[in-house]
């Protein structure tokens, strides 16, 4: 452990005799009879001179001579009547080069004519400080010394004069430095009742105008310390060093006499005299750390007993996604709504459990970008960033600080992103189609809704609805959106979803999400599971999958496999980045895309005549058992007398999966946000997408301007029922994703009781053509045809096969068995069962052994009737266990 060390004097053995003469001579002498300071009491009523060319504020004094070529003195002179001891202590700042022209003078023990007396000058042609004395107007240099002190642009100097009985001590003391030094002494044989003190300034020039400053005056007898040090600074330069600063010199202390938090300094070393680095044990990272210092000594033995003071004990607060988020902005505050200040503003909310530091953060737009200040934001806290120089905000205290180049918010919409170095910890882009319809056109703030879903952005949004806004505050409640479904039922944010997949190589299969995945956290013990796909081909075993690592919107998976295959898969440990499961884990997997042919892209729900505030769409199904790629796809409209109009409504790479529908609109959001935001995945923009005719139109689909016709179909006003007063806001349904487009009879008009539309979602007046042309159909069909535990980890459903059948007639003597792809019994004739015309059969699954392990197996179903044909029938279903 270091200690404080006494510094070794530099001075000659003369000045110590001469100091210590001084003091105790001091002490003992008779003391001055009164002392002169500088006031308001007593400036300018106690001073005579050019006190017009001097100014005092907050108890100092300010040069006012005005700028000249011609060199200009101007003094203020005080009586100060004292003995042969005296103090003349003073400060001054000066904000030049000083020179033989511009310098600074002090008047000690003058007459009033200045005749004979004392003067410090300090400045001149050497830059240096000069003790000159006066007798009768003849001057003479005393000491002369600290050569080049002023050359430069700013100073600030305390000067210590101690002037007793036949000697005159001159001390001098830069702002920066600890301790005063010693310019010399001389023999003083000058009269004390020359009881005259001020100063003079010789100034010339403009640049010199103002430039000086008296920040303190003292006049008096000597004063010898009697003040006990004191804690004037804690600085925490380590989590667990702090550095102390004291008002004076210290005796050397021990590491005993520093507490923080119950314990004692591990160790102490001091920089200066003033300055001590103490190292502690415990000290609580980002909070205030109070340290107790217990009686330390002065060099003139003064003690605290106790000096406290407290500090924040900083540490690195490393910022991963989505624990910083954005949660409330104002883009259009105009007109003002409620109590909140015309200006934009940017909130942030810290979604963690411990106080993270911003300076590490900056926010950025496509066109600008701020650093954020430092500044500590507690956990579960928000912190409103504006740019308003005036006092709007102050009403929210430090929940509320301004940065400057903040960037300006787009009332149409942005994207703006907070950066940790490298990293996107969140980002936000906006539409203005995310207000609610009633608060739109200035004046409200958009609010996040669900701040456990920091990092989900669409259906996470809403206006508010009161006062304007919540800056520093929790967000509203959203009101509900208007829309003509009786029940709400929707959620908000929608779940995420498997979106679609892609071979990016041979044995490299991208799996992709509606958002972005979860964020591995490396410090979290035990480790997070990592995503797991099963892949089970149609030809048989089960495929070896490894999870290579995360990417935008998805995951990659090696699949131990020479070639691309088709396969079906299940999904587990997937989550989103909000830490939320997915749904649709179980799906198919395709080896390519094919453009679509004729029958097996067609449609499927038309809107032409959308209510006020909505749009027309038009939905598509694909009817094939292929993946079907939808980019240069084109809708074709036959108007009466007009030409045919191409829309090209797809123009980039967009997947289509079997019994799968797309919805094109131009404002896809605003139709999931007012029928379904589940289905929101399912719509697809469409700039171009025009007003339909409201009173009917030819629609046809093709490929890239290609005369082959995928679909057609001729809608009317008149299709619609009969019975329908308003057909305004009413779609067209399609009874049967396969039905012919072309055929009227199978177009209905959208139910009532699901709001008379159903964009990406199944049609409401759905009918099943297997039941209505049962003598040429299967009698049977599986509901599920995956079986094990399901994404959660739990069992349900992990042994039941739910077997759908419509009979030509009740009666039927049902009896199933399972076997492998071949041929192979797996266990015993599982189930019997007298069976009515139709409905849904539970078939418990039994094995012989017990086990079941992961591929394809056959359900063969045998169903006797004594008076009706024997139906007999296998059902391929796969058994997945992770």
């Amino acid at each position: 452990m270091q200690k404080l060390h006494t510094p070794q004097s530099t001075f000659p053995r003369f000045f110590h005799l001469v100091f210590a003469s001084l003091f105790f001579g001091l002490i003992s002498i008779n003391m001055a009879h009164s002392q002169c300071k500088l006031n308001s009491q007593t400036y300018p009523t106690a001073f005579f001179g050019n006190t017009n060319l001097f100014t005092l504020s907050n108890g100092s004094i300010i040069s006012n001579i005005p700028a000249s070529t011609v060199k200009q003195v101007a003094i203020a002179i005080q009586k100060c009547q004292m003995d042969s001891n005296t103090w003349l202590e003073a400060t001054f700042s000066l904000e030049i080069n000083p020179s033989s022209a511009n310098y600074v003078e002090a008047y000690f023990h003058c007459d009033s004519s200045r005749q004979n007396g004392w003067i410090i000058r300090l400045g001149d042609t050497d830059d240096d400080i000069q003790l000159i004395l006066l007798k009768k107007g003849a001057a003479q240099i005393i000491l002369k010394g600290a050569k080049g002190y002023f050359n430069r642009t700013k100073s600030n100097i305390t000067l210590r004069v101690v002037k007793q009985p036949e000697q005159i001590i001159v001390l001098y003391k830069d702002s920066a430095w600890e301790k005063f030094q010693c310019l010399g002494a001389g023999i003083d044989t000058m009269s004390y009742l020359q009881s005259y003190h001020g100063w003079g300034i010789s100034q010339s020039g403009s640049s010199a105008a103002g430039k000086h400053k008296v920040e303190q005056w003292y006049i008096g007898p000597p004063r010898p310390d009697r003040t006990p040090p004191q804690l004037t600074n804690i600085l925490w330069i380590q989590p667990n060093i702090a550095r102390l600063q004291f008002s004076e010199p210290l005796q050397i202390p021990e590491q005993q006499q520093f507490i923080c938090n119950y314990n004692a300094a591990d160790s102490i070393a001091a920089i200066n005299s003033r300055i001590i680095i103490a190292k502690f044990p415990k000290v609580y990272c980002n909070q205030f750390n109070t340290v107790h210092c217990q009686n330390l000594l002065d060099t003139a033995h003064n003690v605290s007993a106790h000096l406290q003071d407290s500090g924040i004990a900083e540490c690195n607060t490393p910022i991963y996604f989505n624990q910083i988020i954005f949660t409330e902005i104002m883009v259009d505050p105009t007109p003002q709504v409620g109590y909140l200040p015309n200006a934009q503003y940017i909130e942030i909310y810290n979604t963690t459990d411990t106080a993270k530091w911003l300076h590490t953060l900056s926010l950025l737009d496509p066109q600008t970008s701020c650093a954020l200040p430092k500044y500590l934001l507690p956990p579960k806290a928000f912190l409103v960033l504006h740019d308003t120089p005036d006092s709007a905000f102050n009403y929210l205290k430090k929940k509320a600080i301004r940065i400057n180049n903040l960037p300006h918010l787009n009332i149409d919409g942005d994207e703006i992103l907070l950066m940790y170095t490298r990293d996107t910890i969140h980002q936000l882009t906006y539409s203005d189609k995310w207000y609610h319809p009633l608060y739109k056109g200035g004046g409200y703030a958009l609010e996040k809704t669900d701040l456990t879903c920091g990092c989900i952005n669409d259906f996470n949004w809403h206006s508010n609805h009161d006062l304007g806004g919540t800056p520093g505050e929790t967000n509203s409640t959203p009101l509900p959106w208007p829309s003509p479904r009786s029940v709400n039922a929707k959620s908000e944010p929608p779940k995420s979803r498997i979106i679609e997949h892609r071979w990016r190589t041979k044995q490299m299969l991208e799996i992709k999400c509606n958002v972005s995945p979860e964020r591995f956290d490396v410090s979290v013990r035990p480790p997070q599971p990592s995503p797991k796909l099963i892949l089970i081909p149609n030809s048989g075993d089960t495929l070896k999958t490894t999870f290579v690592h995360n990417i935008n919107n998805g995951w990659l998976f090696h699949i131990d496999s020479n070639e691309p295959v088709e396969a079906k898969a299940i999904i587990i440990n997937a989550k989103d980045c909000a830490h939320r499961s997915l749904i649709d884990t179980h799906f198919q997997v395709f080896t390519s895309t094919y453009s679509p042919q004729p029958k097996e892209l067609q449609f499927n729900e038309i809107m032409f005549n959308a209510s006020d505030g909505s749009v027309d769409f038009i939905e598509l199904v694909n009817t094939c058992d292929k993946a079907i790629q939808l980019q240069g796809l084109e809708l074709l409209i036959d108007n009466d007398q007009q030409i045919t109009q191409r829309i090209l409504l797809c123009n980039e790479q967009k997947n289509l999966y079997p019994n799968q529908i797309i919805c094109f609109s131009s404002d896809p959001y605003t139709l999931a946000k007012t029928y379904n935001p589940e289905r929101y995945t399912f719509h697809k923009y469409c700039s171009t997408f025009p007003n339909l005719s409201a009173s009917g139109a030819g629609l046809q689909l093709a490929m890239n301007n290609s005369p082959n016709i995928i679909d057609i179909m001729q809608y009317h006003e008149s299709m619609h029922h009969s019975l329908l007063i308003e057909t305004k806001g009413v779609s067209l349904e399609k009874n049967h994703p396969t039905a012919p487009s072309s055929s009227p009879p199978f177009w209905f008009s959208a139910s009532s009781t699901i709001g008379f539309s159903t964009p990406a979602e199944s049609n409401s007046q759905q009918i099943n053509l297997r039941t209505a042309t049962i003598k040429n159909k299967k009698c049977f069909s599986l509901l599920n045809t995956v079986l094990g535990p399901n994404s959660r980890g739990n069992a349900e459903n992990t042994n039941t096969l739910m077997l759908s059948f419509q009979m030509p007639q009740p009666g039927y003597i049902l009896t199933a068995g399972i076997y492998n792809l071949h041929g192979g019994l797996m266990g015993m004739p599982i189930y019997q069962a007298l069976i009515g015309k139709e409905g849904v059969l539970p078939i418990p699954i039994q094995m012989l052994n017990g086990t079941l392990s992961n591929g394809n197996y056959i359900l063969h179903i045998d169903a006797f009737h004594r008076e009706a044909d024997i139906c007999t029938q296998n059902l391929r279903w796969i058994y997945m266990n992770p």
